[in-house]
């Protein structure tokens, strides 16, 4: 793969990444066709659906920008084979 297409690949979630955004508003979707329980249900999962979301988004950045945003201990790569590193 030319270079240049390697470093566009960076910039994009992973195929994993997209499905995981995916699965949490499949889980939205499904949770909202349930009887509703109490009038903030909804609101309240909709919250912690987005920080979900949010979290699995904070990986690009790292991925990008491993010595700005890298973890506080060696990992090993994920599945576009990039190691972390502190």
């Amino acid at each position: 793969m030319p270079e240049e297409l390697e470093e566009a690949e960076a910039l994009k979630l992973t195929i994993n990444e997209r499905e995981i955004i995916d699965h949490l508003a499949h889980a939205f979707n499904k949770f909202v066709e349930l009887p509703s329980r109490h009038p903030s249900d909804a609101e309240d999962f909709a919250r912690h659906i987005h920080i979900l979301q949010r979290h699995v988004m904070a990986r690009l950045p790292r991925r990008i920008h491993p010595e700005m945003f890298g973890s506080s201990s060696p990992r090993v790569a994920d599945d576009i084979g990039i190691a972390f590193q502190p």
